[in-house]
């Protein structure tokens, strides 16, 4: 269905062959604007597939809503669905109501701050670190760098 063939030999070894002539791509060799356009046949493939993938689940949602179950089982397959709503709550109202609550003696402090409990996420600020970072080593020595996944962002433009 993938517009471009691709092979996985192994975890670590993926060959990818030309949609145009289906010779194997070599990478390395391979001229930037056919890596462009190669890219760009990915991009495109991977839109293709996220809004199969919505229709499809649509569809799936749908069948388990006529069946009143979030699972289905079909030849070999288990289907998991999401339910259509989530419970979210309104912290402020909820801290209104609780303190009501616990004013009017109906439920105790335990039962409020465990319905109802604050979290602290520090978050480091990179621009002030950085700024620290050059005044003293010891915040320096705080940073570590992690390797992370690299995307190229291709861009077809007006000429084709």
């Amino acid at each position: 269905m993938s517009a471009l063939p691709i092979l996985r030999e192994t975890a670590d070894t993926v060959r990818l062959f030309d949609p145009a002539t289906g010779e194997e791509l070599v990478l390395a060799d391979a001229p930037l604007e056919t890596l462009a356009e190669v890219r760009e046949l990915i991009r495109a493939d991977e839109e293709n597939q996220r809004l199969a993938k919505q229709a499809l689940d649509a569809e799936l949602h749908a069948r388990m809503d006529r069946e009143n179950t979030l699972t289905l089982h079909v030849d070999g397959f288990d289907i998991t669905g999401k339910p259509a709503e989530v419970a979210e709550w309104s912290v402020e109202e909820l801290r209104v109501e609780l303190e009501r609550l616990v004013t009017d003696g109906v439920l105790s402090e335990e039962a409020a701050r465990k319905a109802l409990r604050p979290v602290v996420v520090l978050k480091p600020q990179a621009g002030e670190l950085k700024k620290l970072a050059g005044r003293f080593e010891t915040v320096a020595a705080c940073r570590r760098m992690v390797p992370v996944a690299r995307r190229a962002t291709v861009k077809r433009t007006g000429a084709a």
